[in-house]
């Protein structure tokens, strides 16, 4: 009876030790709530896809808003050498993930996480960083960039403008928002909004153009199209609207100067 009731328990512990094995946790049984991955955008392999990045900062705020506001991360973390950051605390469903290594970050997307179907209240995620315009938005946010010249072709129509024009601005955010105001000489029946630029990635791959003699990188936002889209100077000095006329056949640039 000994002999069964001692096999009895080398089976059980045996068995205990193999579904711990296949369970991450923090080694003591805290079973892994947190697993994001941050691959290298700049540096992918057409056939391996983007690779992992070791030692890059992985930080966790409770919402996109929360980011965007500036507040404190819940949790900062460093990816393994298998470019995976992994944390044993619960994080809420709202959590988004802000990842850097060196030059090279996930802005503005802010990945958001995912629940993992296979274990309860686990999320996971990952981001492929680029050498992104993060620093070039922070260093103007919140600036009014006033028009200071419209081309129709090549020739400059500034001089004609409505004066109730004169004083349009625009202005980029932090959070990679672009607004437009009629300033506080409106003309007739025109208004300001507020559009979200998209199509932010790598600067190295973005889309260059030159408008006006000025060299451009060219965004997207959710007014773009055919006829109209939004470029900014490459050294942020000057934000400009190119709209093209299907009836002349010609394009007008407006120029906004900080």
């Amino acid at each position: 009876m000994k002999i069964i009731k001692y096999l009895f328990l080398v089976t059980l512990v045996t068995s205990l030790m193999a579904v711990a094995g296949c369970s991450s946790d923090d080694g003591e049984g805290t079973p892994e709530k947190f697993a994001f991955t941050v691959l290298n955008g700049e540096n992918s392999d057409p056939s391996t896809g983007a690779s992992p990045i070791e030692g890059a900062t992985v930080e966790v705020y409770s919402s996109r808003d929360s980011y965007f506001n500036g507040d404190s991360p819940l949790k900062t973390l460093t990816t393994g050498a298998d470019g995976v950051a992994r944390s044993n605390d619960a994080f809420p469903s709202t959590a988004v993930v802000y990842a850097e290594s060196g030059n090279f970050n996930n802005w503005p997307n802010i990945n958001e996480l995912t629940a993992d179907p296979g274990i309860e209240g686990r999320f996971q995620g990952s981001a492929v960083v680029y050498l992104s315009f993060k620093t070039d938005f922070e260093n103007i946010q919140n600036i009014n960039f006033v028009i200071s010249d419209v081309f129709f072709g090549d020739v400059s129509t500034f001089s004609a403008l409505a004066d109730c024009s004169k004083d349009n601005y625009v202005t980029l955010t932090r959070g990679n928002e672009y607004t437009y105001s009629e300033g506080s000489n409106v003309c007739s029946g025109l208004s300001g909004g507020d559009y979200t630029i998209s199509g932010l990635g790598s600067k190295n791959q973005t889309n260059e153009e030159t408008l006006a003699g000025i060299a451009c990188y060219q965004f997207i936002t959710d007014w773009s199209n055919t006829y109209s889209s939004i470029y900014i100077a490459q050294d942020f000095s000057k934000i400009l609207i190119k709209d093209f006329d299907n009836n002349s056949a010609k394009t007008t640039i407006t120029v906004y100067s900080k």
